[in-house]
């Protein structure tokens, strides 16, 4: 009966135990005989009858769990957030600026893509397979600010944080771990990064990459097949772009309100309102910084890193771009300024 109801319970909201905070069952031993005293348990919360915003405020995370339920029948987003790719200030700017349908499920996480549609369709509203959205980055930059996160931000304190800082203490020896002099990948650039640094470690190796068909953890290595993941992409509803935030924010709105008008913030043309749009820039603590920090051989070595990458980015770039063209002939303005 127990097992029954915390199975209901997960098939309505499937986050971890820690983002709900369930009250922890303290149980000395496994086994239980008819002559010992009766276990008193917590009666379990019903998921019906919790509120909405209680529960929607009790992620670990902003980018975290469902961020919007679906009503029955309404549609679902799923947003695969690849790490440091503004994933996280995509959520707080989309629930700001009203972009997700009101009844329509908004859910987010840190994982590969088919994980979260297999999480989604465990809420019983979900009736359809998840739609889903995702932001891609400059493979340099990104790679850079990996690293970063995992030095500066003091809001996470992974496992092996301490021992990864001390043997990574500059990003050119990060880099230097997976690739030699030469540029040639050495043998940690094939492996996982999470048998030497537990707790969450970033992979490099094409990370963007491996997100769309991972099976795992996508922080951690896993082989590519580069035109799976090119198919997968196009599948997705909505490519955007964090080097083009703010245009990326104007297509998705049409791709999910194509009979509103959009946000005034969409005409470039018009600097009063475009820069009317404010985005969170949740930044995790990690210091100020830019491709100029950079050595030409700290570059040759994220090049060989991410040569999947730069084709993804490359491919999702101009099917954004074609995108955005079409989008401002329909509607009569522009939103991409050179």
């Amino acid at each position: 009966m127990i097992a029954h109801s915390f199975m209901h319970f997960f098939a309505l909201y499937p986050w971890s135990g820690a983002a709900l905070r369930i009250p922890t069952i303290a149980v000395d031993g496994l086994s239980h005989s008819k002559d010992s005293p009766p276990i008193e348990l917590p009666e379990l919360p019903d998921p019906r009858g919790l509120d909405l915003q209680e529960v929607l405020s009790q992620s670990n995370s902003v980018q975290d769990g469902w961020h919007s339920l679906p009503v029955s029948g309404g549609k679902s987003y799923g947003s695969m957030h690849i790490p440091k790719t503004a994933g996280a200030s995509f959520v707080v700017d989309a629930k700001k600026y009203k972009v997700i349908t009101e009844g329509d499920g908004f859910y987010s996480q840190e994982h590969c893509s088919s994980k979260i549609q297999n999480d989604m369709q465990r809420n019983p509203n979900v009736t359809s397979l998840p739609e889903m959205i995702t932001f891609l980055r400059k493979p340099t930059n990104h790679v850079y600010s990996q690293y970063l996160e995992l030095m500066d931000d003091t809001t996470w304190e992974w496992q092996d944080k301490n021992k990864f800082a001390q043997q990574f203490p500059t990003f050119t020896s990060f880099l230097n771990y997976f690739v030699d002099k030469a540029g040639a990948e050495k043998p940690p650039a094939y492996s996982s990064i999470g048998h030497k640094f537990s707790g969450g470690a970033y992979h490099p190796k094409n990370m963007q990459t491996r997100s769309f068909m991972c099976k795992g953890s996508m922080h951690d290595f896993a082989e590519t097949d580069l035109n799976m993941v090119l198919e997968k992409m196009e599948s997705f509803k909505f490519i955007g772009f964090t080097e083009f935030y703010q245009e990326s924010f104007c297509l998705l709105h049409d791709k999910i309100r194509p009979y509103e008008e959009l946000p005034t913030f969409c005409n470039c043309r018009n600097p009063t309102e475009w820069f009317k749009f404010h985005s969170s820039r949740i930044s995790h603590t990690v210091r100020p910084h830019s491709l100029n920090d950079l050595t030409a051989d700290d570059i040759m070595k994220i090049d060989a890193l991410t040569k999947e990458d730069v084709v993804l980015y490359d491919h999702g770039k101009t099917r954004f771009l074609e995108e955005i063209k079409e989008l401002e002939q329909r509607r009569g303005l522009t939103i991409l300024c050179e």
